[in-house]
């Protein structure tokens, strides 16, 4: 299980952002997001709150390591519930 602070690193690896481009997303300065990521300072509530926010962050994932980094889409959610209607009616006849 990766910490909160690894987590910033993935999630910032992941979008292709630098520390700067980050911190200006999250409107802080470089030097926090570099202290996150290094374990030098604990991520504020807040932080995690406009992290979560901006690039639409799973909190279960970032927290507890539960569940995909990203959260769904209102589509992405659509579709898997649709597919799992269909998996069951698909179960109920016998197919």
């Amino acid at each position: 299980m990766n910490s909160v602070a690894e987590k910033f690193r993935i999630i910032r690896k992941d979008k292709n952002l630098t520390q700067q481009a980050l911190a200006d997303i999250l409107n802080v300065k470089k030097q926090n997001v570099s202290n996150v990521e290094n374990g030098h300072q604990k991520p504020t509530f807040e932080l995690m709150k406009k992290l979560i926010d901006s690039l639409n962050i799973n909190t279960n994932w970032l927290i507890a390591d539960v569940g995909s980094m990203y959260n769904q889409t209102p589509n992405e959610a659509l579709k898997e519930e649709l597919r799992q209607e269909f998996e069951e009616l698909l179960k109920s006849k016998g197919l």
